[in-house]
Formats: structure tokens, sequence, C-alpha cells
């Protein structure tokens, strides 16, 4: 084996490939990470303020009736004035006692600021501390200039060994009067 010097050709030859590798190898590098910008600030919507770990606190006349718990939010501006809440929400609502009235949970939420909507999707849960029903949903919207709650997709209810199947469900924004909507039937489980 022969021991080349960095004046022999060969060496200067495998030298300068190298180097351009290496060249080639970093200005790829950095034209993957400038488009990674390129595409982030090219978005159509950009957050215009972002809140993890955040609790809601909404109460009247010194009477608290919800607490929401978000880890991550993201406000909006434009197109549209949003809130998204994309790794979940977590809403508890409390009677004019102070007592717990209603849970409600989801993997997904999503508030139209001026449309004064809001919705939650995917695995959406409503515990009624008051009846001890749980509701699974695929998604709940609450409108709130109709002052109400609702879905127009299936619904199942649980209460112990009952389960009630329906294609909707319906609520005013207090949980006073939940109801599933078009049940059909209720099933009791023996244990």
């Amino acid at each position: 084996m022969a021991i080349l010097s960095p004046g022999h050709s060969k060496c200067r030859r495998f030298l300068k490939g190298a180097s351009g590798l290496l060249f080639l190898s970093l200005l790829s590098a950095s034209c993957a990470n400038d488009m990674e910008k390129i595409e982030f600030f090219g978005r159509k919507e950009l957050p215009y303020q972002i809140i993890d770990s955040a609790s809601v606190v909404r109460s009247s006349e010194g009477n608290l009736q919800m607490v929401m718990d978000a880890p991550h939010i993201e406000v909006y501006k434009n197109p549209e004035n949003k809130t998204v809440c994309p790794q979940g929400v977590k809403v508890t609502f409390y009677d004019a006692s102070g007592k717990k009235k209603a849970f409600l949970k989801g993997d997904y939420g999503i508030s139209y600021d001026d449309r004064k909507m809001m919705e939650v999707q995917k695995n959406v849960v409503i515990i009624d501390y008051h009846t001890g029903d749980t509701s699974y949903l695929a998604d709940l919207i609450f409108n709130q200039a109709e002052h109400r709650i609702y879905s127009q997709h299936p619904v199942k209810s649980v209460n112990g060994p009952r389960v009630t199947m329906g294609d909707g469900f319906e609520s005013d924004e207090n949980f006073t009067n939940p109801q599933i909507l078009h049940q059909r039937g209720t099933v009791l489980i023996e244990e």
C-alpha cells in the first residue's frame, strides 16, 4: 500500500472531490432549513398569539360559571378571528351554589370569535354530575347567539347499566336540560 502525499495528484483529486461533496451537503442542508422557514412564513395563517398551559375562568356577579383548561391555545386574527385549542380542551361548568354541574372534554377545540360559535371535536365526552350521565359524541357546537349547545351526530349516553343511543344532542348553554335527540332506544346491560 502506497502512502499518498498532499502534493500527489490522486490525493488532490480525492480531497477536491471530498470537499465538493461536503460543500454540496452543507448547501442542501442549508436550503432545506431555509425552505422550512419560507414555508412557515409563507403560510396563509400564522398565530397572532400562542398560550401554553392556559386556564380561563368565567364568572357572573361573583358566581363561578365555568373553568376552561387547555394545554395549548393559538389565537388568529387573519383571515378570521378565531381561537384554536389543537391539543384539546377541558371545561368544568358550575351551578349557582358553586358545585360542579357538568364536565366537557374534547381532543380539539375552536372558537370563531366574530360568529360567536365554539366547537369541540374528536372524542367529546360530557359528564352531567346531577344525573350521572356520561355522553360520548363526535362533536359539540356552542352557538352563543342562540344560547344553545348541540350536535347533529350520533351520541351514546351511559348511566350505570343503562345505555341510550341517539342521533343528536341539545342543551341550553348552562347544561340545565340536556337531551338526546331522535333516541333509538335504551339498553339495560346486566352486570
